[in-house]
This record gives C-alpha cells, structure tokens and sequence, in this order.
C-alpha cells in the first residue's frame, strides 16, 4: 500500500461501521469532512474519483459501496499521476537512486533497466546456445520482457 492522501481518504472510509453493504452518505460525509478537514463538494469530488478507478461504487442517493479495501502501488501511482506533469523525481527499487520518471509505471532508473536487459539477452543467447527453443521457455521469456516494459 502506498502512502498518500487516497489511500488514507480509503482506509477511512473502510472504518465507518455499518451493518449494511451500502454506506449511507451521511456517515461518509461526517467521516470524511471531519477526518481531513475538507468541504462536502470537495469529498464527492474525491469518492468520484475513486469510483473511476474502480474501488468504490456510489449508489444515488444512498450512499457508497467499497469494491476494493486497499491500494495497490501502482493503483495508487495512477491515482497521483492525474495531476502530475509528464515526468516526475522516483527511486529506483533496485539501486534506490533517484531519477526522472516517466508518469507510465517505471519502477527502476534507466541504468537498472539497461542492465537488467542485458541480463536477460545473454539469458536468451545461452539457452539458445544449448539447443532450448521450447515454447514454453519462449513465453516464459516474453512474460519477463512484459513485466519489464511495466
């Protein structure tokens, strides 16, 4: 779960108790407005957003339904990025250096990437080397190249 301001505005919400699947929305607003402070218009403006993303439905007049409890990290990088220019300052999970990211989820720096590419090039050319073109191997391979180009 990442820290900031949505998944917090989240985990508040998952807190009001009720033994209805439906929140009401005034147990939503008091939560809410009173919780960070904000104005009932700037708190709808928020649950929309949410529900955009699929982690909350809004019944009309009746209030708010939770799909989803947490944030995922990158749920949560595209919430932030609404507002973000097109690049931004993140660290690398793998040397933990700072670098300029794109907003697309990038989670290693350039220099982390590259290498990490290299590794699976020579990866490849070694099993092709030995013979191995199986297609299993094959989608194996192209499952690691998909997850490094997210």
């Amino acid at each position: 779960m990442i820290p900031g301001l949505y998944s917090l505005f989240l985990r508040r919400l998952c807190e009001i108790k009720t033994n209805k699947k439906i929140i009401p929305f005034p147990l939503v607003i008091h939560k809410i407005c009173s919780n960070f402070s904000i104005t009932k218009g700037e708190c709808l403006e928020i649950l929309l957003i949410l529900k955009d993303f699929g982690f909350i439905e809004i019944h009309s007049g009746h209030g708010i339904e939770i799909l989803k409890k947490e944030m995922s990290r990158k749920d949560g990088i595209k919430l932030l990025a609404r507002d973000v220019p097109l690049s931004c300052i993140n660290k690398c999970d793998k040397c933990n250096e700072d670098f300029k990211a794109k907003i697309t989820i990038q989670d290693t720096c350039d220099k982390c990437r590259k290498k990490w590419s290299e590794d699976i090039n020579k990866k490849v050319k070694e099993e092709i080397a030995k013979g191995n073109t199986a297609p299993e191997w094959v989608l194996i391979l192209q499952e690691l190249m998909e997850e490094k180009e997210n």
